[in-house]
């Protein structure tokens, strides 16, 4: 009944793909269903397996189907096999291929079926090789040489072979030697010609990875050689392409050239798409070498695509580490991290130690690239020491393995020849040659290759040097920007903090900020594994030890302790092993250190690193005096602001452009017709500017104030929409670069003024007419008396009338300057003086021989200075003109007024017969004198009296009369 269901759910299947192979074979299956033919079924999915896998699967389960119900054990592993094949060569589920081969094991050892285990466990060596698990590989290597009789060479140097290319993979290259060494003894005992070949090619491979490449291009001419016996184009390939990386190696890249192009043409000619990617890399790394970045580039891409295709991991990596560091070589370090790090996965899934250390490599020079010097040490270090094992460790095992190969090729050579009764005494003594002349070899190898590590540490070391310096020239760099990049001081010393932990130990670092008021040091960055302090008292400090000493200090344990029992220090918090601080002074006088500690003798610190932590204290210092002034502007700022921000006039602020960039709240309320900031902010002032008839003249005048600095003040007047007119006061002025504006409304101010002005005016008139009027009445007054001194016969009497009339006229002239003077305030006695003299010409009818002069400088008086000035200067030339020249024919009088320092000084001079001593103001008896003296008094002033060549009064009083 169960064989009944199988049968028939195998029939149903058949029916259900029928339709996608070809009728013959849909009959040729249909048969062997039919007839129990597992064996048909086998085949039919082997001569699938590489067109239509589905269909090579579904044979294989209706094998193994009828097997199990009909067939025997050996039909049941074949199709077990087959369908682990259907699921490898898919490359989609390894695990299925896995079950299908382990099964395939187990049940041929369950029926000592020895074909089965074979075949079983070599494609269980294959999925693990594929997969990377290279343990698990070898571990079914070794279930598998006892399957093979010790009289099977072939199978047993396959094996051998099989068990190189893993070993050789893993890194194990004194493993792989001896396997392919195995592997070319028994492939020599059968004369298989084509194997021998690959084992000298294996064999020449090995010897590439340490550099022996003598040896290994000896081992390739042999391969080739016998190549071309067998007309191996295959191999022939896989040389040419060996050669070039021999050639590449030795630093020919042209000859390099010239083999992997024949490599890649054969590989082409044989279809060998493997060998066509393995070229394709092979001549990027020439072109790469020679600096032919992008014909590398192009090579590289087409290899990783054609291995990307055949899904070989192995190349997938070797080339994205290629491209990587070709990237780093043009700059694109981003695209080569994401290359190296894809690589890097796939060396640690499939563990490729080789590429491992070349990934390695790059990704130190990676790090270097980008500034993180910390990483790129580690990485070459870490490189260095992995290639130094394999040198170290292996390199003496190549000669052991070499010395027991020829061993045993020379203990078959004396079997056979015993067999065949010759001369073996000679070829031993030639075999005891060979072995001297090999350890000569090997002993000239070991010379040259310690030579060669000498110098590669060498250069190793000028490279770490260099590495340094360049970090150190990095981390000043990286100082500096922070300086002008970050805008809080704190991010500021967290950059300074990080910078300096690229290059040397950092975990106890911090900076400390002296206060001399309080004699405390305030700590505004702390980062310690043991203490944390915000202030702390200076005295007897290390801190406050290094600010004293002023220079750079680093001190050990035993040093603090010293200075600790001298009483020089305190102790205060943890003690340190080591501990380097350096004076932290800047120009505007801040004080403060900056310093490293470490708590251990694992970690420590050298002179080079407390010159590297001096160099960063002259940044800090000068970061620290930018800080200071930086915030001294920003308060400076913030009180404008907020003057502006409070102030009721309009404020608005201008690029060199004439671009709005600023405006207060005031402002922005008088142009919230316009919009809000946002949308005026970057318009121009031409813009916002009204749109009168003096537009463009006053935009002119803006950028006037630009070019030469004078400010433009002017006002301007709006009508309103209820019908009120509004008055606005604008002063443009430069402010930096751009242009600074206020603009007030003064409406109200100007409604004052006008008012005022009006007043003014009306109050103008007013004093105009009572100057007016004043002047009449006193000319009238001057006319009456004029009129009654004609009644007067009297000399005297009718001289005195005389006077009263010029006393008169002198006032009346006083009132009638101020009346026609625009400045009713004062009066210009320049002019005053003028018109005085003429009238004294025509009331005293003077003679032609008596001339007056005058030097009047242009000086304004008031009223109660000129009254009284006029009434002086009137009773001083008429007693000049009265007493002055009597007996004398002619006659000089000479007037001045000036003004010096902080007084008026009026001079009236003749060259008269003089003032008679026996007159002085003070006790004079006449009137005019009398006035003279108590006008004088009135204007505060003093009178000086010369009576030499004539008469001269010298009259001073301040300017505030």
């Amino acid at each position: 009944m169960k064989t009944k269901i199988v049968l028939l759910l195998l029939m149903v299947a058949s029916f259900l793909t029928a339709q996608t192979m070809p009728d013959s074979t849909n009959i040729l299956i249909r048969r062997a269903i039919a007839s129990n033919d597992a064996d048909l079924l086998n085949r039919q999915s082997l001569t699938w397996m590489t067109e239509d896998i589905r269909i090579a699967r579904l044979c294989a389960r209706f094998a193994y189907g009828i097997a199990r119900h009909h067939g025997t054990i050996s039909q049941q592993v074949d199709a077990l096999n087959n369908l682990g094949d259907s699921h490898f060569f898919t490359k989609t589920s390894s695990d299925s291929a896995t079950y299908y081969y382990q099964k395939a094991y187990e049940l041929s050892q369950d029926g000592d079926y020895t074909e089965g285990m074979q075949t079983a466990l070599w494609n269980l060596v294959y999925v693990y090789n594929k997969e990377g698990k290279y343990a698990k590989a070898l571990e079914h290597m070794d279930l598998l040489k006892p399957l093979y009789g010790k009289n099977d060479r072939k199978h047993l140097a396959e094996v051998a072979s099989m068990q190189g290319s893993i070993h050789e993979i893993m890194g194990n290259y004194d493993l792989a030697l001896e396997d392919y060494y195995r592997s070319l003894e028994d492939y020599t005992a059968i004369e298989d010609t084509l194997n021998i070949a690959d084992s000298y090619n294996n064999l020449g491979n090995v010897y590439l990875s340490f550099q022996g490449y003598d040896m290994a291009f000896d081992s390739f001419q042999r391969a080739d050689t016998l190549y071309q016996k067998v007309h191996s184009k295959e191999g022939l390939s896989y040389i040419a392409n060996n050669m070039g990386i021999v050639f590449s190696d030795r630093g020919d890249e042209e000859k390099a050239l010239v083999y992997y192009q024949r490599s890649l043409e054969l590989a082409k000619e044989l279809g060998d798409s493997i060998g066509v990617a393995t070229s394709y890399n092979n001549i990027g790394n020439s072109y790469y070498i020679l600096k032919h970045y992008a014909d590398a580039e192009m090579m590289y891409r087409k290899s990783l695509t054609l291995s990307r295709t055949l899904n070989e991991e192995y190349d997938i990596a070797n080339t994205l580490d290629n491209i990587a560091e070709l990237y780093l070589a043009t700059g694109k370090n981003a695209e080569a991290k994401a290359l190296l790090d894809e690589a890097s996965l796939i060396i640690n899934k499939n563990k490729f130690h080789e590429l491992y250390s070349d990934n390695l490599k790059i990704l130190g020079l990676y790090y270097k690239k980008v500034g993180n010097y910390r990483e790129a040490l580690k990485a070459i270090e870490h490189y260095h020491t992995l290639r130094d094992k394999m040198f170290n460790s292996r390199l003496c095992k190549i000669g052991e393995i070499q010395t027991r190969y020829e061993t045993r090729q020379k203990q078959e050579i004396i079997e056979r020849l015993e067999l065949q009764k010759k001369a073996h005494t000679t070829y031993i003594r030639l075999m005891i040659i060979g072995f001297i002349l090999l350890l000569i070899a090997i002993t000239i190898f070991w010379v040259i290759n310690k030579q060669r590590e000498h110098e590669i540490r060498r250069r190793e070391e000028m490279e770490i040097q260099k590495l340094r310096s360049d970090q150190v020239q990095n981390i000043l760099y990286r100082i500096a920007d922070a300086s002008i990049k970050e805008t809080e001081l704190q991010k500021f010393f967290a950059e300074v903090h990080h910078a300096l932990s690229t290059l040397i130990n950092t975990d106890n670092f911090f900076i400390a900020l002296f206060n001399e008021k309080s004699n405390e040091f305030y700590s505004p960055y702390f980062t310690d594994n043991k203490d944390s302090f915000e202030t702390y008292s200076a005295s007897k400090t290390l801190s406050e030890y290094v600010l004293r000493q002023n220079k750079p200090i680093m001190l050990n344990r035993e040093d603090i302790e010293k200075l600790h029992d001298k009483g020089i220090l305190m102790t205060m918090g943890t003690p340190a092993e080591q501990w380097l601080g350096v004076p932290l002074v800047t120009h505007s006088d801040i004080k403060g250190v900056l310093a490293l500690q470490s708590y251990s003798s694992d970690v420590v610190h050298t002179r080079d690193e407390l010159q590297l932590l001096q160099a960063v204290s002259i940044q800090v210092a000068l970061v620290l005096d930018k800080r200071k002034a930086a915030v001294a502007i920003r308060e400076s700022e913030e009180k404008l602001r907020s003057f502006l921000d409070s102030a009721t006039d309009a404020f608005l602020i201008w690029d060199s452009h004439l671009l709005l960039v600023d405006a207060n709240p005031e402002a922005l309320k008088w142009l919230k017709h316009l919009g809000d900031f946002s949308q005026l902010q970057g318009k121009h002032i031409s813009w916002i500017t009204p749109k009168d008839n003096d537009h463009d003249r006053r935009v002119q005048r803006y950028e006037e104030v630009l070019q030469t600095g004078r400010p433009y003040l002017f006002k301007y007047q709006v009508d309103r929409d209820d019908g009120h007119r509004v008055y606005f006061q604008v002063n443009a002025f430069r402010m930096g670069h751009g242009l600074g504006m206020s603009i007030a409304d003064i409406t109200e101010i100007s409604v004052i003024r006008a008012n005022l002005e009006a007043s003014l005016k009306e109050k103008n008139m007013l004093l105009k007419e009572i100057h007016h009027r004043v002047k009449n009445n006193m000319q009238v007054i001057s006319s009456l008396l004029n009129l009654q001194s004609r009644y007067i016969k009297h000399e005297q009497s009718l001289d005195y009338f005389k006077q009263s009339i010029q006393r008169v006229n002198t006032m009346a002239l006083v009132q009638e300057k101020l009346y026609q003077s625009k400045n009713l305030a004062d009066i210009d006695m320049e002019k005053y003086v003028e018109e005085f003299v003429d009238r004294m010409h025509r009331t005293w009818r003077m003679p032609e021989t008596i001339t007056i002069q005058y030097k009047i400088a242009p000086i304004r008086l008031g009223i109660d200075a000129a009254v009284p000035f006029g009434l002086i200067l009137n009773e001083l030339l008429a007693n000049a003109l009265k007493h002055g020249f009597v007996g004398r024919a002619n006659g000089e009088i000479f007037i001045g007024f000036s003004q010096d320092a902080g007084e008026y000084c009026l001079i009236v001079n003749d060259n008269g017969v003089g003032l008679p001593e026996s007159i002085s103001l003070e006790n004079a008896t006449t009137l005019g004198m009398q006035l003279v003296h108590s006008l004088t008094s009135q204007l505060f002033g003093k009178v000086e009296v010369n009576r030499s060549g004539g008469t001269r009064f010298t009259i001073r009083f301040g300017r505030s009369n």
